[in-house]
C-alpha cells in the first residue's frame, strides 16, 4: 500500500493527548483509613481492573480514531497488479481555448487546473504507457507516441490558443492518433464544455473509445464582446461623417455602462463614445467620424470602463478599408450621341474622380487600362478591340456601363460580343415609352430615396432595343410594358450595366430628368470597392491583394500592434488576382500592412472567430443528454471538478483502489466503541 500524500503523516504525532489523559488518570491519590476496609479491598480490587480495562480500550479507541483519520488524508492506495503484456494507452485532450482563461476554484485559470489534473494522471501511469496528446492549437497533437517526459514538456508549453476544435472535429482526432492502439486504452478530455459546438451521432465509433471528460467551471461566465461591425452605405468618403454600427453581445445578467473607443491609423482619428446595454442582450450601437487623408485606414474598436475586466475576450474587432485617391472614369464614345456634356459635371463633383473622355475613331482604351470605370457611350458596334477591353475590365474587378447608338446599331456584333454574359438584341421598339415606377424595395435604389411618389413623370425614351430576358441579369429598371431598361450583369467580379435605350438627348430627356444623377451616383458607388478588410484569424490562408502590379514579390507583412509578427508571405495568382499566403500559427487579431521597399502598399486585418464568446457551459446532465441523443452515452463518462479529488477519482483508473474511505469508516467506528466503553464499563 502506497500513500499519495504522505507528509500527512505528522498528524499521527497527535496520539501523545489521549496518551497523556491515561496517563493522568492513573495517578496516585491519597490514602484515607478505616477501621475495617476488608470489604472495601474486595470492592477496590474488582473495580480497578474494570477501571484499568476501560482506560485501556478507551486509549486504544483514541488512538485509532486519530490514526484512522490521518491516515485516510495520506490518500492511502494500492498500486495496479497489471498483468495484461501490452503497453497500456493513454490519450489526452486539452481544451486551451479562451474561456478555459478563466478563474477557477483553487483561483488559477481553468487551464492551469486541467494541467495539473493532466499531470497527476501521468504520473501514476508506468514508464512504459505510451501517450497521445492534443488541444486545440494546430501545431499540438499528432499520431507520434509521446514518453512521460516528452507529454509533461509538451503540456507545460500549451498556451490559451485562438484555435477551436468542435467535439466532432476532436473525435475524429483522437480516433486518428489511438487507430493501431485498439486495446487497453484510456482517454480523457479536460474542458469546461462550452456550447460552442455540439457532438453529433459517431456511427463509427468503436467500443474501445471510451473518455473520461473532466468538466471545469469558472468562477465568471460573464463577457462583453463585439460581434461585427458595418457603414450605414457602401461608399467611404473623406471630410464628410461616416457612421460606423456596432453589434455588442452583453453576457451580463445586468445592464453596464461602457465605453468605445475607435481609432484610425493609430493617430489620424480617435473617438470614444459610452454606451448602455441592457443584460443578456445583443444590441446595435453607432459611433461617427471623419477621415480627411485618401489611402490604407487601419481601424480598431475597443471597449473599455466595462465591468469585470480580469476576464475579457473579444472586446476589440480590428478592420481596414482603402480610400483611393483616385477613381478614374473613362468615358468612350464614337459620334454625337453620347451625353459627355451631363457626365462630366456630374462625376467631377465628386470627392475623388478623375474622367477621361475620348473618341474611340481616335484613341485607344487599351491605353487607359488603369482606369476604374469605362462608360460606351451612343456605340454602334463591338470590335474585337473593344470586347477585349470590356473582358478586361469585367476580369479586374471594374465597371462597364454600355448605352448603344440610336441609329445604325450593328446587332450582331453587340449579340456575338456580349454572348457570355448572355445578351442577346432581338429588336426594335420604336413606340415611345416611360420607365416604371422605381419602388423603395428596389435593392439598387436603397437608401437613394426617402419617399417615393406615384404622381412624378419618368423620363421618356423615344425608343429602345429589345433583348432576352435572362435570369443571370438583375433588371434594375424596366418600361411600362416590362422590357427591360437597365440591367446589370456580374462577370468575374466586376459588373457590367446595359441600358437597352440611348441616354442622349436625341433619344431621352434622361439627362434632364432628376433620376440621371442618383442612377449614375449609385453605379458609381456600386462601382467602388469599399471592402471592409476584416478576415477571421481562425479560417483565413489567403488574402487577396489590391495591388495590381506584379512588383510584391519582396514585401513584408507586419502586424501594427506586434512588433514581434513579423514575415515574407508567399503569393498565388488566380484568375488574373494576386493573393497573399498568409498560413501562420503565430497570427494574431490586429492590423496588419503590407510593405514594400519600406512602402506601405496594402493592407488587412483578422480577428478571433467569435464562437466563444457567449459564454454558454454544458451542465453535466445537459452533456449527458447531449451524448444520449447522439447514441454516445456508453463512451463517455462525465466528472465535475469541484473539489481537489477529481483527479484521484480518475486515478484509481490506472493505479489502483484507493483505501481513504475504509480508515474513515473505521474511525467512525472506534467512535462508537469509545462511547459504548465509557458507558456500559462503570467503574
Amino acid at each position: 500500500m502506497n500513500l499519495q500524500h504522505p507528509e500527512f503523516l505528522w498528524g499521527l504525532a497527535l496520539n501523545i493527548f489521549p496518551i497523556l489523559i491515561h496517563l493522568f488518570n492513573l495517578q496516585k491519590h491519597k490514602t484515607l483509613y478505616f477501621s475495617d476496609v476488608s470489604l472495601l479491598k474486595k470492592i477496590d480490587k474488582s473495580t480497578k481492573k474494570r477501571s484499568q480495562l476501560k482506560n485501556i480500550l478507551v486509549l486504544v479507541s483514541r488512538i485509532m480514531i486519530i490514526s484512522s483519520v490521518v491516515l485516510a488524508l495520506c490518500f492511502p492506495y494500492k498500486e495496479s497488479n497489471n498483468t495484461i503484456p501490452k503497453k497500456k494507452t493513454i490519450g489526452i485532450y486539452i481544451d486551451n481555448s479562451f474561456s478555459m482563461d478563466r478563474k477557477g476554484i483553487k483561483s488559477s485559470s481553468l487551464l492551469d487546473q486541467a494541467k495539473e489534473d493532466a499531470y497527476n494522471i501521468i504520473s501514476a501511469c508506468d514508464e512504459n504507457t505510451n501517450f497521445f496528446l492534443l488541444c486545440n492549437s494546430n501545431n499540438f497533437g499528432s499520431s507520434n507516441k509521446l514518453t512521460k517526459d516528452q507529454i509533461i514538456d509538451l503540456i507545460s508549453k500549451i498556451e490559451i490558443s485562438k484555435d477551436f476544435l468542435s467535439y466532432d472535429n476532436l473525435v475524429l482526432r483522437q480516433k486518428e492518433q489511438i487507430k493501431s492502439h485498439k486495446e487497453n486504452v484510456d482517454l480523457y478530455w479536460f474542458t469546461d464544455l462550452q456550447k460552442s459546438s455540439t457532438i453529433s451521432n459517431q456511427n463509427y465509433l468503436d467500443s474501445f473509445f471510451n473518455v473520461n471528460v473532466i468538466n471545469y467551471e469558472g468562477l465568471n461566465n460573464n463577457n462583453l464582446s463585439i460581434d461585427s461591425i458595418w457603414f450605414d452605405d457602401k461608399n467611404r468618403k473623406l471630410n464628410q461623417l461616416e457612421n460606423l454600427n456596432i453589434s455588442i453581445t452583453n453576457n451580463y445578467s445586468t445592464k453596464y455602462d461602457f465605453k468605445i473607443t475607435l481609432i484610425v491609423n493609430e493617430n489620424e482619428v480617435k473617438n470614444q463614445k459610452v454606451f448602455t446595454i441592457e443584460a443578456n442582450e445583443k444590441q446595435k450601437f453607432q459611433i461617427n467620424f471623419i477621415v480627411k487623408k485618401h489611402g490604407l485606414k487601419s481601424c480598431k474598436l475597443k471597449l473599455e470602463d466595462y465591468p469585470s475586466p480580469d476576464h475579457l475576450f473579444d472586446d476589440e474587432y480590428f478592420f481596414t478599408y482603402f480610400i483611393k485617391k483616385e477613381f478614374k472614369i473613362l468615358h468612350a464614345y464614337n459620334n454625337k450621341e453620347n451625353s459627355f456634356d451631363k457626365l462630366k459635371p456630374l462625376f467631377e463633383t465628386l470627392d475623388n474622380p478623375f474622367f477621361k473622355s475620348i473618341n474611340i475613331n481616335n484613341d485607344l482604351i487599351s491605353n487607359y487600362t488603369d482606369f476604374d470605370m469605362l462608360i460606351l457611350d451612343g456605340i454602334n458596334e463591338i470590335n474585337d478591340e473593344i470586347n477585349s477591353e470590356i473582358l478586361n475590365f469585367l476580369t479586374n474587378k471594374k465597371t462597364v456601363v454600355i448605352s448603344p447608338s440610336v441609329n445604325e446599331l450593328n446587332s450582331n456584333s453587340f449579340n456575338e460580343s456580349l454572348n457570355y454574359l448572355n445578351i442577346k438584341i432581338n429588336g426594335t421598339d420604336s413606340n415611345k415609352y416611360y420607365p416604371n415606377q422605381i419602388r423603395n424595395n428596389n435593392p439598387f435604389f436603397k437608401n437613394v430615396f426617402e419617399k417615393t411618389n406615384a404622381n412624378v413623370k419618368l423620363p421618356y425614351f423615344k425608343n429602345h432595343y429589345k433583348i432576352n430576358k435572362n435570369a443571370s441579369h438583375s433588371q434594375l429598371i424596366s418600361f411600362e410594358n416590362d422590357d427591360p431598361l437597365l440591367i446589370s450583369k456580374k462577370y468575374n467580379e466586376g459588373i457590367l450595366y446595359f441600358f437597352t435605350a440611348n441616354i442622349s438627348l436625341q433619344n431621352s430627356n434622361l439627362t434632364k430628368h432628376s433620376l440621371f444623377v442618383p442612377l449614375f451616383l449609385r453605379i458609381f458607388e456600386e462601382s467602388n470597392d469599399f471592402q471592409i478588410l476584416s478576415y477571421d484569424c481562425n479560417n483565413m490562408s489567403l488574402v487577396k491583394s489590391n495591388v495590381k502590379n506584379n512588383n510584391i514579390e519582396n514585401s513584408i507583412i507586419s502586424c501594427n500592434n506586434n512588433i514581434e509578427v513579423n514575415f515574407n508571405p508567399s503569393f498565388q495568382k488566380i484568375n488574373s488576382e494576386n493573393y497573399y499566403e498568409i498560413s501562420n500559427n503565430k497570427l494574431i487579431a490586429g492590423n496588419y500592412t503590407i510593405l514594400n521597399n519600406s512602402d506601405t502598399i496594402d493592407g488587412f486585418s483578422l480577428n478571433y472567430n467569435r464562437n466563444e464568446s457567449k459564454m454558454n457551459f454544458y451542465s453535466t446532465d445537459e452533456f449527458n443528454q447531449e451524448l444520449f441523443n447522439a447514441n454516445l452515452e456508453n463512451h463517455f463518462k462525465i466528472y465535475n471538478d469541484n473539489n481537489d479529488r477529481i483527479s484521484n477519482l480518475i486515478k484509481t483508473k490506472i493505479s489502483g483502489e484507493f483505501y481513504w474511505k475504509y480508515f474513515i469508516i473505521l474511525a467512525l467506528l472506534f467512535i462508537v466503541l469509545e462511547i459504548l466503553f465509557i458507558r456500559l464499563i462503570h467503574k
